[in-house]
């Protein structure tokens, strides 16, 4: 009995009572050897902190479950995310940094607006724009150019870490452009695709190969950069993941607590610089369409 309330304060305190139900709805199932789709789903409480590992860049990798990674990568370890959103996993993660004027922060994503920017020591946000492949996103050449610039100039930043924050693996996904045209407007993009394919407007094999598309377009036009023009530890990690129907969950809700959301990849490698690109710093923009980027990732 301990043990069962213990798990639901957890979940008040990653969601809020009204995940609660659907918690409990869940812990039904975890006497069963469950399995749906690539992986055993378990569930995932509490969370580990990113200040806690070993790290000089973190690529977030946003919306990236921890099969995803290791079908695209090969072998990698797993931590909880502290959250099932990017709005929880970014609020957190940083207001419970040590030292945030120490630590730099370039991302794509729109829930920055949930920190408190000043205290960074470092930060930097791109707005969605459309990219050649025809969807509205933040591509992630434009980010990690960004975050080599600052990362060469650390020392006189005075950034002892630098997070960079992607939108890809996240939806709209560049291989099906026309998943996310809208009926409302030429020109207006939804990225809802888990609700979709929760009608069956899609099958699960289908979003799964655009997924994965998503993610080797981030680590060829992302990451691979930093590797061969930063110096340091190179962090490979998401703030969530998506389930695609694990006991009826799907995308990543509010406090879901499903390991296919909270379970995330974890992976470092050696990055060293061989100054193979040359990047333009821009500067800091301190005023972005924030609605527009969340109607473009499907948000509203």
């Amino acid at each position: 009995m301990n043990d069962k309330i213990r798990r639901l304060q957890e979940l008040y305190q990653s969601g809020g009572a009204a995940e609660i139900g659907r918690g409990v709805l869940s812990w039904i199932w975890t006497s069963r050897s469950s399995k749906w789709g690539r992986k055993k789903v378990t569930l995932a409480l509490g969370g580990d902190t990113v200040w806690d590992q070993d790290w000089d860049i973190l690529c977030v990798l946003d919306g990236c479950r921890s099969d995803l990674f290791e079908e695209v990568v090969g072998d990698s370890d797993t931590i909880t995310s502290i959250g099932s959103t990017s709005r929880t996993w970014v609020s957190r993660t940083f207001n419970s940094c040590p030292k945030p004027e120490r630590v730099g922060y370039v991302t794509g994503n729109p829930f920055w607006t949930e920190i408190d920017t000043k205290e960074l020591g470092y930060f930097h946000v791109e707005s969605v724009a459309e990219t050649k492949h025809g969807i509205e996103t933040v591509s992630p050449d434009v980010l990690a150019e960004h975050a080599i610039n600052v990362w060469r100039r650390r020392e006189s930043l005075g950034v002892d870490r630098l997070i960079l924050h992607f939108m890809q693996p996240h939806a709209p996904f560049r291989s099906e452009p026309l998943w996310f045209k809208q009926a409302i407007g030429e020109d207006s993009w939804s990225a809802n695709v888990w609700k979709r394919l929760q009608d069956g407007e899609f099958t699960e094999g289908e979003v799964w190969e655009a997924y994965k598309d998503n993610l080797i377009w981030v680590l060829e036009d992302g990451v691979r950069l930093l590797l061969s023009n930063c110096d340091g530890s190179i962090g490979m990690t998401a703030d969530h993941g998506n389930a695609m129907g694990e006991w009826g969950f799907y995308g990543h809700p509010l406090g879901c607590p499903v390991s296919t959301v909270r379970e995330v990849p974890w992976k470092t490698v050696s990055g060293s610089d061989n100054e193979t690109i040359q990047p333009d710093l821009k500067e800091a923009i301190s005023s972005i369409d924030t609605e527009g980027q969340l109607e473009a990732l499907g948000y509203k």
